[in-house]
């Protein structure tokens, strides 16, 4: 059952991503190891899930001039949005 705002959210991300053949817009949201400022990197993904995000390396760049990899586990926040390359004019 669908009870919650958050659970009602992701079935509506998932039905619409496969009723138009979008992807899903992973933002993630990392604190600078040097500095502690944000930090922020993207990805595209077919899966809602988390699973596939979190294992990947992310190359970043912070505005202290740090610059490294991490991993999407190590994420302090997480967005996700449908993402349709037709209306982002990426096709």
């Amino acid at each position: 059952m669908l009870g919650s705002s958050a659970a009602w959210q992701t079935f509506f991300m998932e039905k619409t991503a496969r009723s138009t053949d979008s992807v899903i817009a992973h933002i993630l949201l990392f604190k600078c190891p040097e500095s502690g400022d944000p930090v922020a990197a993207a990805t595209l993904s077919s899966q809602i899930s988390l699973e596939e995000v979190d294992a990947k390396t992310f190359p970043v760049t912070c505005q202290c001039g740090w610059t490294g990899k991490v991993l999407g586990i190590e994420r302090i926040k997480n967005w996700m949005e449908i993402w349709d390359a037709r209306e982002a004019g990426q096709v």
